[in-house]
């Protein structure tokens, strides 16, 4: 079949189209290899903790005390004794059925209703596990709030049997002469507390 054009600089054109569309061809099939290759490292980035075949599902326990809750006994949370000339208020929970094949992720949050101010009162955080054993966090302050987060291995301690850790938030001060007095005080330095922590639950 023969392709007869109208003008010289209509040939011209086709030429430089017949040139320049395997280049074209090319582009597209390396963008396409670029995007089904970020596709699959998105998919193994991404990839659902549950296929450890060693364990069970993702699981989160999430604890979240605002206002007048953070002081609440009925909660099961909270708890507060004397440590030297210090007041602490500590928030904590037992959590059970873990699978020790994963690391636990955990996020600890105290936030203030103002500025922090560090001769006032202090946070601090840990996970215990096994026996005797912890693992202590740093907190530092991110405007009004004190946050602390990390990983903390089981495997350790527990080996192939299922496992437990108990995060843990205190908030402590000098005294101020009184349970009542500190509690009043607290509630007005902080409004609210929270524990994340996300594990893979044992598998049986």
């Amino acid at each position: 079949m023969k392709i007869f054009f109208e003008s010289s600089d209509a040939y011209i054109k086709f030429k430089v189209l017949l040139f320049f569309l395997p280049l074209k061809l090319i582009v597209m099939k390396r963008d396409l290899f670029v995007l089904i290759a970020a596709l699959l490292l998105s998919t193994l980035l991404s990839c659902n903790k549950e296929s450890n075949p060693n364990c069970g599902p993702n699981k989160t326990f999430k604890m979240y005390l605002l206002s007048d809750s953070v002081v609440d006994t009925s909660t099961g949370f909270y708890y507060s004794y004397r440590e030297g000339n210090n007041r602490v208020f500590q928030w904590s929970e037992v959590v059970s059925d873990v699978c020790p094949e994963e690391h636990v992720k955990v996020e600890f949050r105290v936030a203030l209703k103002i500025a922090f101010n560090a001769n006032s009162l202090s946070t601090r955080a840990r996970v215990s596990y096994g026996i005797l054993s912890e693992r202590q966090f740093s907190m530092s302050l991110d405007g009004l709030d004190s946050k602390g987060n990390g990983e903390v291995g089981l495997k350790q301690a527990y080996g192939t049997d299922p496992a437990e850790f108990i995060p843990v938030l205190e908030v402590f001060f000098p005294t101020k002469g009184s349970y009542t007095a500190d509690k009043a005080f607290l509630q007005q330095e902080v409004i609210a507390v929270e524990i994340i922590a996300k594990y893979l639950d044992y598998k049986y």
